[in-house]
C-alpha cells in the first residue's frame, strides 16, 4: 500500500511541474513537446483507470469509462488545437492541463 502512495505523489509532483513548465516556457518547439509528453500521461492514466478496476461492479465501470471519454476528447481536441491552429495556445495550453487532471482524479476516485 505504500508503494501506490509514493507512485501517486510523484504522479503528482509529475503533474505539478508539468503544467507549470507549460505555461512558463517560452520556446514553442519545448512548449510541443512537453505537452505532447502531458498527453501521453493522460492517456496512460485514463488507461490505467479503466483497466485497474473491478470488473463485476457496474456502475464503477461505467463511470471509468466516461471519465476516460472526457479525458480522451480532451486530449484529441488538444491535439487538433496544437497542430491545425497555432493562434489557440492558450486554449491548447488549458485542455492539456484539463485532461491531465481529469485523468489524475479519475485515478484517485475510489468508489
Amino acid at each position: 500500500m505504500g508503494e501506490l502512495l509514493i507512485i501517486f505523489c510523484i504522479l503528482g509532483i509529475l503533474i505539478v511541474f508539468g503544467i507549470t513548465l507549460i505555461f512558463l516556457v517560452k520556446s514553442p518547439k519545448i512548449q510541443n513537446i512537453i505537452m505532447l509528453l502531458m498527453l501521453a500521461l493522460a492517456l496512460l492514466m485514463s488507461y490505467i483507470d479503466v483497466t485497474s478496476g473491478p470488473v463485476n461492479i457496474t456502475k464503477r465501470g461505467i463511470i471509468d469509462i466516461v471519465e476516460s471519454i472526457i479525458s480522451i476528447s480532451l486530449v484529441v481536441a488538444s491535439i487538433l488545437l496544437l497542430f491545425k491552429k497555432k493562434k489557440n495556445l492558450i486554449a491548447c495550453k488549458t485542455l492539456v492541463s484539463l485532461s491531465v487532471i481529469v485523468s489524475f482524479i479519475s485515478l484517485l476516485v475510489i468508489y
